[in-house]
């Protein structure tokens, strides 16, 4: 028999909630900490309008996704539901900024490794799979079991990025060394 009562177990569910939107956030900005959010302390390249556009907005949605939960955690459910008006315009946003970005980057020949048209597979499946989960997650937001964890998946793909930033370092000749430092 478990000895675990509902309010335990939505204790344990918030915390590991908010741990994980916190998480994810330190993921993403120790990822891009040098080339972006630190930007002006190291001796990185200067970045295009559209990757400025694109960390603008994939930091909001990061933001958003913790005020998020955090609402939930508070019991502010009447405010999560306005803020998840806003978090699906910024959702479609995503993807839109999300797809002009990854295309520009190919057509740079920008990539961590593998030739550039090869590479712009995993920034498309991210967005295909995050548009699918989190247009799951809000069209199923009525059934909360279900809504609450699908929209956390949907911030999956994009910590990948962050984390891939983090952990690959490239040999002078191109070769991926592995886990390593940071940008």
């Amino acid at each position: 028999m478990s000895t675990e009562t509902p309010s335990s177990r939505r204790a344990v569910e918030k915390r590991y909630y908010i741990a994980a939107a916190v998480g994810s956030i330190l993921i993403v900005f120790a990822g891009f900490a040098r080339t972006y959010y630190l930007k002006g302390f190291f001796d990185a390249p200067p970045i295009l309008e559209l990757v400025h556009v694109h960390g603008i907005v994939m930091s909001l949605w990061f933001v958003v996704f913790l005020v998020q939960v955090a609402l939930v955690a508070s019991r502010r459910t009447d405010i999560h539901r306005k803020v998840g008006v806003g978090g699906t315009v910024l959702a479609a946003l995503m993807v839109i900024i999300g797809v002009a970005t990854a295309i520009s980057a190919a057509r740079r020949g920008v990539s961590p490794g593998p030739p550039p048209l090869v590479f712009l597979i995993v920034p498309l499946g991210d967005l295909l799979v995050f548009s699918v989960l989190v247009a799951a997650g809000i069209s199923l937001r009525k059934k909360l079991s279900t809504h609450k964890r699908l929209m956390p998946h949907g911030i999956d793909g994009d910590t990948d990025a962050g984390n891939c930033a983090a952990s690959v370092r490239v040999h002078r000749d191109g070769r991926t060394a592995g886990v390593l430092r940071a940008d």
